[in-house]
């Protein structure tokens, strides 16, 4: 049995008696560790925002008995802006600014028929790291805030960084080797970005939207919170599908698909001035997820693939940074990014032959990119020159500062 703290980021195995907030997160799947399973743990870290309300503290430890006790800190305070001439990092003025002028967020209309149903489609991504207090330190420095923190009955715990947008990031490490075998398997060899997450509006339409263009899905899994001493069980929260036999790599990517009063509280929470300061906003100006970067041998046959289930290929791209060239992939409000070598000594060659194919990297949105960049170039001693990218010019980070994924910001 799982319950939730009360300061809504800890999940641990014991009951807590007396918290009146405490809470039971259902369809964790205990005891059966597939691929379904162990992807539903990403929607878990909503919980302070969506249940628990705005006073929750987002800076807790996580708890249980393979806790470190090392509580995720809150960034340093930045100092002001100076001249142009002498960089500084970004000021909390400015921070506040970027949720202050925010335009407000509306749900989309229902599409039926559709793949994503009207929904945003791009969620969340996850990162695999080998030490999480290690990745909250080098995300810091690239300046992000403070994350929300979970740690979950079926090994793994996180650290989560929310965008205006909807979208989120997710860096993940398991804390039991033998529940979280995947992602311990995965970390003793790799870190880097693992799966992406594609919101859509129902996951019984979405799986009769594949199921028509031949493609089987599992029954959808749903999974929701139970408010410790609740006379009657709480109504599914949302519902996770996954691909019977997938034809895209391993672990890539899952669909998630959120009930309306859960989506609506979460864009409600978006819209007030004062949530969106404290939760939402960073020192690097983020706003969002962009894009997702997926490492194929064929961009073209990918791109063939992503049509077949609805997603229709645009743009071609040119990485000259990674040796690769490739198309973008409409999804949502965000894309998926196919890339191929363009150079076999390149890269995101290396990267194939290492790891095969899968994830490499993302596109971050900032409003700011001088701000960002004058943060990170302060933080890590590193001068990273605008340069050529995905999205016009923008900062490209190496994987060595994000715990094995590329990352581009870009305005």
């Amino acid at each position: 049995m799982a319950w939730l703290s009360q300061d809504g980021t800890s999940v641990s195995t014991r009951s807590l008696p007396g918290r009146r907030s405490a809470v039971k997160i259902l369809g964790l799947g205990q005891g059966c560790y597939d691929e379904p399973v162990r992807m539903s743990f990403g929607v878990l870290p909503l919980l302070p925002l969506l249940l628990l309300g705005p006073g929750c503290r987002k800076d807790a430890a996580p708890s249980g008995p393979a806790s470190s006790g090392a509580a995720p800190a809150a960034p340093a305070a930045p100092a002001a802006p100076s001249a142009p001439v002498a960089p500084a990092a970004p000021s909390r003025t400015a921070t506040r600014k970027q949720a202050r002028d925010l335009p407000l967020l509306v749900i989309p209309p229902h599409q039926p028929n559709t793949l994503l149903g009207g929904e945003l489609g791009l969620d969340h991504v996850g990162v695999a790291v080998r030490d999480l207090e290690a990745a909250r330190q080098s995300y810091q420095r690239l300046g992000f805030g403070s994350p929300s923190a979970g740690k979950l009955p079926n090994g793994i715990q996180n650290l989560n960084y929310y965008f205006r947008d909807t979208t989120y990031l997710e860096t993940m490490s398991a804390w039991d080797d033998k529940k979280a075998a995947w992602l311990a398997g995965f970390t003793r060899h790799h870190e880097g970005a693992y799966f992406l997450a594609l919101c859509v509006y129902s996951a019984e339409e979405t799986a009769g939207f594949l199921a028509h263009r031949g493609f089987e899905t599992l029954p959808p899994r749903p999974g929701t919170i139970e408010v410790q001493g609740a006379a009657t069980p709480s109504a599914p929260m949302w519902k996770t599908l996954f691909f019977k036999r997938s034809p895209f790599p391993p672990g890539s990517f899952f669909f998630i698909a959120y009930a309306r009063p859960v989506r609506q509280s979460l864009f409600d929470r978006l819209n007030a001035r004062s949530i969106r300061r404290q939760y939402f906003s960073h020192p690097n100006t983020a706003i969002g997820i962009r894009a997702v970067w997926m490492a194929v041998k064929s961009a073209e046959a990918a791109a063939s693939t992503f049509r077949s289930i609805g997603l229709p290929p645009g743009r071609a791209v040119q990485l000259d940074a990674l040796g690769a060239r490739g198309r973008l992939i409409a999804a949502g409000i965000g894309s998926v990014l196919l890339l191929e070598p363009s150079d076999p000594r390149g890269k995101l060659a290396a990267f194939l032959a290492a790891r095969g194919e899968g994830l490499v990297g993302l596109s971050i949105r900032v409003r700011h990119l001088d701000l960002a960049r004058l943060r990170i170039e302060k933080n890590t001693g590193r001068t990273l020159g605008p340069a050529p990218a995905v999205f016009g010019t923008g900062l490209l980070l190496p994987p060595e500062l994000t715990h094995g994924a590329w990352m581009e910001l870009s305005e």
